[in-house]
């Protein structure tokens, strides 16, 4: 019943949402540890290799061309089920199915080198894994093609409006927003193109308090909508 669709063990199997014979895959790992994407084809249980980056990534994030981490979003745009986005500290798209893919953005990232360094220990983990500043969500609006919202795992959020021409950074416009937190979620509303929600979790640095954000003007502005959840325990 249950089979492989490639990809690796951390990544997603993302079904394409209008040909349900095709199945996207994901990870991390070797392959070439460069933002693995595998095309997956079920009537013939056979997959191919359409990477963003074909040369292997081991090392510290400070060494390598793209950093791609072991979840890194894959994205499917809702208007051309042949668009995919996948995030390194870069936004890639491809357009013909992953024949071929582009760079849509500049780094999104705050790009702080000081946290690119190995990861230490008698065994550092330095394949992707633990990769600091890197694009974590990726969502284009189903209302406007071209509007894409973009999280990164060093706290900040971005917006293109024009298909990724021109960026903008929205991270100042959340209210009490702490630094470092990790933007994960980042939904576009089904029936109004300016509106998002968001969530950013601060767990890595021993803060568990709820952040969940809504925007109903493009990220101009920001209220929180965590009335109700209750904040982490003192310790």
């Amino acid at each position: 019943m249950w089979h492989s669709v490639g990809g690796g063990e951390s990544g997603w199997a993302t079904p394409d949402p209008v040909d349900s014979n095709l199945i996207w895959s994901s990870a991390s790992g070797s392959g070439m540890v460069g933002g693995i994407i595998v095309r997956f084809e079920e009537k013939r249980r056979q997959f191919r290799n359409v990477e963003v980056w074909p040369q292997q990534s081991n090392g510290p994030a400070d060494g390598v061309k793209y950093r791609f981490v072991w979840d890194s979003p894959l994205h499917i745009s809702p208007h051309d089920h042949n668009t995919l986005y996948v995030g390194s500290q870069h936004v890639h798209r491809t357009t013909n199915g992953g024949q071929s893919w582009e760079v849509i953005s500049p780094d999104l990232t705050l790009n702080d080198r000081s946290r690119m360094g190995s990861s230490g220990g008698l065994t550092p983990d330095n394949i992707g894994v633990e990769y600091a500043g890197v694009v974590y969500a990726i969502a284009e609006s189903p209302k406007e093609r071209g509007l894409v919202w973009v999280g990164t795992n060093d706290g900040l959020v971005q917006l293109t409006r024009d298909a990724g021409r021109t960026w903008t950074n929205l991270t100042k416009n959340l209210p009490n927003l702490p630094p470092w937190g990790s933007v994960r979620s980042i939904v576009p509303s089904r029936y109004d193109a300016g509106t998002a929600y968001l969530t950013v979790d601060f767990h890595q640095v021993n803060n568990r308090d709820p952040f969940v954000y809504k925007t109903t003007d493009y990220g101009k502005t920001w209220r929180t909508i965590t009335n109700g959840l209750p904040k982490h325990m003192l310790s």
